[in-house]
Order: C-alpha cells, then sequence, then structure tokens
C-alpha cells in the first residue's frame, strides 16, 4: 500500500498478525493486493478515512449573542477514528471581564505514550492553568475570570501506530456566563486599617465574585498579603486603582506560591486605591483561603509586617526594630471570622505592662512597636483542647484567659479547665493565688485547690463576697470555668505563687514550660 510516486509505501504480508493504522504523506493513496495460489486464505478487510486535518486557528469573541464555543480535535466530528499527526493547533477565547467562562472538557483522550501529544490552556498573563498529556473520562470543568484565555494543542509527527493505541482526542464546550458581583467598598481609617478576607465571608455561595474597592488614607497604599495557596482555589482580577478600568496586575506569582510558612507573597497599590475580585472555584469546595489587606504606610525603618504558619509550630526570632511599626503572626487553620483587629478594645497588654495570656485564642496576633535598638519576638501555636497545664515556680506570675474573652464572634456555651502546677523546694511552697482582672460576666466555675491529687478547699466564683482574689495552700490549682457563650463573658485573670508561708513535703525543682502566644490579641510595646 502507498501514495502515488511511491512517495511512501507501507507493506503488509501474509506473516502480518498486528492490526495497524497508517496516515498517508498525501491526500491520495493506492492499494495494490497481490494473492498467491493458496486456496486456505480469507483475505483482508480494511477502512480508508478521508480525515479534515485543519485546525481553525485564530481568535474567538465571546459575546451575549454569541456565548458558546465547541473546541475538538481536527476531524474527530466528522468520524475520524483519531487525529491526525504532527498538529500546531492553537486558538484565542477572548472575552468581557464582566463575564466568565466555563470551559468543561467532556472529553480527553489522548496518545500518552507520546510526549508531543499535549493541550495546553493559559491566561492572559500566560499563566499555564492546564495542561494534559493523557487519557481520561472524568468530566472537568476550568473556570476563567481574566478576559483571555489561550489553548494549544500539538501532536507527534508519527504516522503510523497499532490500532489499539488510536485515541479519539478532546471536545472542549465553552460557555460565557454574566458575573454575579457582590461589591463591598473599604475606605481605611487612623483607626481602621486592618482587615481580613476569607472563605468564611463568602456567604451568597460559591457562583458569585466578591469585589472588594480599598481606599487607604490620603498619602498612603494599599497592600495585600496572601497567606494561602490560590492555585485552583481561586480566580483573581487585580486592578490598580478604583475601579476595572484601570490596570489589571498580573497576579501568575501568587498561583505559584505553595509554602504557606513564612513571610507570605503581597500586591501593593502603585497609588491610593485599590480593586480586587475574588472569584471561589466552585468545582474545588474544599479549599480554604484568607487574605489580609492593610492601607497602612508602614516606614522604611520597619522589618516586614506578617509571618504566617501552617505546619512549622514555632517560628525563628522575629526582628523588631523601628519606630510605629506592626508585627503580625498569623495561624492557617480554619477560616472562621477571626479577630484581625487593631481596636483599643481589643487590648490584652500595652505600654510598661510587659504580662500577656500563656494562651490567646483565635489566628492572629496584632503588635504595634517602637523601638530604638534591635529586639526579636518568637511566636509558637498548637491546636486548642480542653485542658490546659501550666507550671509556675516561685518568683512567676502569669495571666490566663479563657478562649470567651474578647471573642471575634459569638460563641457556643463551652467548659473550659485549667491547672496551675507549682514547682518548688518545700521551703517554698507558700500557695497559689488568683487573680480577677475583669469580671467574667454570666461566666462562672470553681476553684479546687490541691496538695497534689489531695483536694483542701473547693470556691465557687464568681464570689458571693464580692472579692475578686482567692488564695490558699496547696502545690495546684485547678480551674474550672463553665461559658454560656455569647460575647460579654470571660476569664482574665493573674496567677502567681501565694505568701501564706505554707508548709509542705520537699519537692524537687523544675523549670518552668513556656507557652507562647497563639492569636487573636493586640499587642501594644514600647522598648
Amino acid at each position: 500500500m502507498g501514495s502515488p510516486r511511491g512517495l511512501t509505501v507501507h507493506i503488509i504480508t501474509k506473516d502480518s498478525r498486528n492490526l495497524y493504522f497508517q496516515f498517508a504523506s498525501t491526500s491520495r493513496i493506492s492499494i495494490k493486493f497481490n494473492s498467491d495460489a493458496i486456496v486456505e486464505g480469507v483475505g483482508f478487510i480494511g477502512s480508508v478515512y478521508n480525515i479534515d486535518c485543519t485546525c481553525n486557528s485564530g481568535d474567538h469573541h465571546l459575546s451575549e449573542e454569541s456565548p458558546f464555543l465547541r473546541l475538538t480535535t481536527p476531524g474527530l466530528l466528522s468520524g475520524a477514528p483519531t487525529y491526525c499527526p504532527n498538529l500546531r493547533c492553537y486558538w484565542t477565547i477572548k472575552f468581557s471581564t464582566k463575564y466568565e467562562i466555563v470551559l468543561t472538557i467532556s472529553m480527553l483522550n489522548l496518545r500518552s505514550y507520546m510526549e508531543e501529544d499535549v493541550l495546553t490552556m493559559t491566561d492572559r498573563f500566560g499563566r499555564i492553568i492546564f495542561r494534559a498529556n493523557s487519557d481520561t473520562s472524568e468530566l472537568r470543568k476550568i473556570l476563567i475570570t481574566s478576559g483571555k484565555i489561550s489553548l494549544n494543542f500539538t501532536s507527534s509527527p508519527i504516522t503510523g501506530f497499532p490500532l489499539l493505541a488510536i485515541k479519539s482526542g478532546f471536545i472542549i464546550e465553552t460557555t460565557l456566563l454574566k458575573k454575579i458581583v457582590s461589591r463591598k467598598k473599604i475606605a481605611f481609617t487612623d483607626t481602621n486599617f486592618l482587615i481580613e478576607i476569607s472563605t468564611k465571608q463568602f456567604y451568597e455561595g460559591l457562583n458569585v465574585t466578591y469585589e472588594y474597592a480599598l481606599t487607604a488614607r490620603p498619602g498612603n497604599k494599599v497592600t495585600i498579603y496572601f497567606l494561602t495557596a490560590l492555585n485552583d482555589v481561586m480566580n483573581l482580577n487585580i486592578y490598580d486603582g478604583p475601579n476595572t478600568t484601570a490596570t489589571i496586575l498580573d497576579p501568575s506569582i501568587l498561583y505559584a506560591n505553595f509554602t504557606q510558612d513564612g513571610y507570605p507573597l503581597k500586591i501593593v497599590s502603585s497609588e491610593q486605591h485599590l480593586l480586587i475580585q475574588i472569584r471561589p472555584n466552585p468545582y474545588n469546595i474544599n479549599a480554604k483561603t484568607a487574605l489580609q489587606s492593610y492601607g497602612y504606610r508602614l516606614a522604611t525603618s520597619c522589618p516586614p509586617m506578617v509571618w504566617s504558619a501552617s505546619t512549622v509550630l514555632r517560628t525563628p526570632a522575629i526582628r523588631l526594630s523601628g519606630s510605629n511599626c506592626i508585627s503580625i503572626f498569623h495561624v492557617n487553620r480554619d477560616y472562621d471570622p477571626s479577630g484581625l483587629t487593631t481596636n483599643a478594645s481589643n487590648l490584652v497588654t500595652s505600654g510598661s505592662d510587659r504580662q500577656y495570656p500563656n494562651l490567646i485564642y483565635g489566628l492572629y496576633v496584632v503588635m504595634l512597636y517602637n523601638s530604638t535598638q534591635d529586639n526579636s519576638v518568637t511566636y509558637s501555636w498548637r491546636k486548642g483542647s480542653f485542658a490546659t497545664t501550666i507550671l509556675i515556680t516561685p518568683n512567676e506570675s502569669g495571666i490566663i484567659m479563657s478562649e470567651d474573652y474578647l471573642p471575634a464572634y459569638p460563641l457556643s456555651s463551652f467548659k473550659q479547665q485549667f491547672s496551675i502546677e507549682l514547682v518548688a523546694e518545700s521551703h517554698q511552697m507558700n500557695g497559689i493565688r488568683i487573680e480577677f482582672l475583669r469580671s467574667p460576666g454570666h461566666g462562672h466555675g470553681t476553684f479546687q485547690f490541691k496538695q497534689y491529687n489531695k483536694l483542701l478547699e473547693e470556691i465557687t466564683f464568681p464570689m458571693s463576697d464580692g472579692k475578686l482574689y482567692s488564695e490558699r495552700c496547696g502545690n495546684k490549682l485547678i480551674i474550672e470555668y463553665f461559658s454560656p457563650g455569647g460575647t460579654s463573658n470571660g476569664l482574665y485573670a493573674r496567677y502567681r505563687a501565694g505568701s501564706l508561708g505554707c508548709n509542705s513535703g520537699s519537692m524537687a525543682l523544675h523549670s518552668t514550660t513556656s507557652i507562647a502566644v497563639s492569636v487573636t490579641v493586640l499587642f501594644w510595646l514600647r522598648f
């Protein structure tokens, strides 16, 4: 069998056992059949296909009048059993950013053993959003919001292969949809210059584009930190101005970032305004994300502002230096409203008071500071639990805070336990003192003073005589706290070794266990 003029010849003999598919080098072929005298032969059967290998490459514009487009490998819809060799197809789909398109890959069946057989999709910035050299029957949908997508398909120049290896190609259906936009304007002020945007704020559903028009104070710029991985989670359109007529910024580097420990990536506006459109991926419903935005000009002497942790439980020493600077520690966990704030009503410590709670509940610590010399801070976090144990020495004091103290959102009722243990030599065993620093509201519970596991006394709080402190002998204080939920309750108390001159058996002295910050607090520190 061959094409005219002998350009390509393929010989099939009686000994051939493999079924074979062969592309001719031209649009005309000739078939020659020779038979010998053996009467047992059964002959042959074959099929000839006229396959259109034209890609129809070029630009396509989708609009309300023409909202649908189907792209396939050449010849597929006309009955071709497989696609042609040596293809170099490309298509560009353009549309207004007032719309979005959904690409449905209803069939993807490529000759995956050939490395050159590849389907690639890129967005308007050249970022690869899909690339496949495989065959799959799984339906896949891809959402595009940036106004342009390019598709490229290449195939190997190999012209012959076994019939079992032929593949039909692909079918991609593209549908234009009007964006459903939920708009919010945020103007930063002297007291409100930090916000968080997270998955749990997308109350209107996953089929909505959430638009935030951010305005910094005059003379300042808007900065957005991206605290979680974005690829396959959301589509971002970021405009360097107050509306969508401004320059659209390239977010490609944000999608390429898969590291969620350390200093996060950021986008900074050139002027006072920045607009961001966030379109959750409705086909990845388990994904979560968090962004953090601020409209505040940090002094050039300030170190990087945000450190975010996901798998790292303890940060390295973070440098603190400069005037009017901010240090924010963030933990990538759940994305309920998380209490990112600089509101003075959420103040935990300030000025010369260097004490702060052993455990702070939430996802953020915000520290505002001035420092004339280099200092550093180390943050750590852990998952909260019902019971917390704190070891103290005779000269040590600390503060405990329940989970409902200054909550970011109303809580349900819960129970929490703290165990404070004094570790000291016998002549230093002077009991334990607990002092309320604020009323627990409707929160209530008990103090159990113990000598090891022996109960010495149990006291109910709030105390009927109105006292704000209790001090008893013993080396252990168990605090059982019950919260009715809501927003106006909370245990906030200072503990320390007592001064009662209690006598106890000898105990070995151990070093103090230090539990570092875990989140949602505003620090004001002066060095």
